[in-house]
């Protein structure tokens, strides 16, 4: 039975806290939104600008709310979305769903257990649907994507494969309709105690999907391209543009779609409405989960330990 209204609570007073809280403020039938941090003064400051309710403890943050938005550090995420959904509360945690592989498996079987909803934010999925290149039937021979940005002391209590890379690679597996047969990766710590560069090659049946990862580029670099047997596809994501050398009808105005526009709201809705209608995650947690899986193989094979 889904509810007329809901109460969200964001947990983490960071830069994507404060994102998640604008994008519930702005949902219909999202009746309260409370913030919380162990940084009371991050999470006021948040609260006095957005007008939010300021919780001064976890404990109670999950009574004031019926669903959670998890904003923390990555090595938090598991922790807290443990706690809340034993608490009864339904999640969205931001990626990576974990930061450990059986972390993430006791969220899916808790969640599982308890009937609650569990969405993980890889919401780059609902610009791949606005552009359309869920629809295409054919399976290409080539995917490559570049995610590079300059360095960010933002996001380093994990490596930028798990911070980054999950994005693409729940990308590249939910175009496949699957996961790979294997991969190759290499990479080097830059600046942190993890890895901050990386290339990984997925390999697939009849496919390769090769993913650039830096957060110790030069200048950021957020690029697609899919090479089809019927031709090729260039996505530049942070142009919003699109360049098609194929027959498959796509929208090259994409960056005029909502989801492609604010992807992170439209990821945000979709849970609100899940937990409202009473319906399935899009995003479920069995998906973070592969996305992890990878991420943490690609780790151990440029650090040569292996999983």
């Amino acid at each position: 039975m889904g509810l007329t209204s809901l109460k969200v609570a964001i947990i983490g007073a960071g830069v994507f806290g404060r994102y998640h809280a604008q994008k519930a403020l702005a949902h219909k039938k999202v009746s309260s939104v409370s913030i919380y941090d162990l940084d009371i003064s991050r999470a006021r400051s948040i609260g006095d600008e957005l007008g939010l309710d300021v919780i001064e403890t976890f404990e109670d943050a999950l009574a004031s709310c019926d669903a959670v938005i998890i904003a923390s550090p990555a090595t938090f995420h598991a922790e807290l979305a443990l706690q809340s959904l034993k608490a009864g509360r339904h999640c969205l945690i931001e990626k990576p769903l974990a930061h450990e592989l059986s972390l993430a498996q006791d969220i899916c079987d808790l969640a599982r257990e308890k009937n609650l909803i569990v969405h993980v934010g890889h919401q780059e999925r609902y610009v791949l649907e606005a552009i359309g290149l869920n629809s295409i039937v054919s399976k290409p021979k080539l995917i490559e994507l570049y995610r590079e940005s300059p360095y960010s002391p933002r996001c380093t209590d994990v490596s930028s494969t798990l911070d980054l890379a999950v994005h693409d690679m729940d990308m590249v597996m939910w175009l496949m309709g699957g996961e790979p047969l294997g991969v190759l990766a290499t990479g080097r710590s830059v600046e942190t105690a993890f890895i901050d560069h990386s290339r990984a090659e997925l390999i697939f049946d009849k496919t390769k999907a090769v993913i650039h990862t830096s957060r110790v580029a030069n200048e950021a670099r957020r690029t697609m391209l899919i090479v089809y047997p019927e031709g090729t596809i260039e996505i530049d994501f942070n142009a919003k543009t699109l360049v098609n050398n194929s027959p498959f009808m796509l929208n090259e105005n994409f960056g005029d779609d909502p989801r492609a526009r604010d992807a992170l709201g439209a990821s945000d809705h979709a849970f609100f409405d899940a937990v409202i209608g009473g319906t399935s995650s899009t995003i479920p947690p069995e998906d973070g989960m592969r996305a992890l899986e990878w991420a943490l193989e690609i780790d151990s094979l440029i650090l040569g330990k292996g999983l």
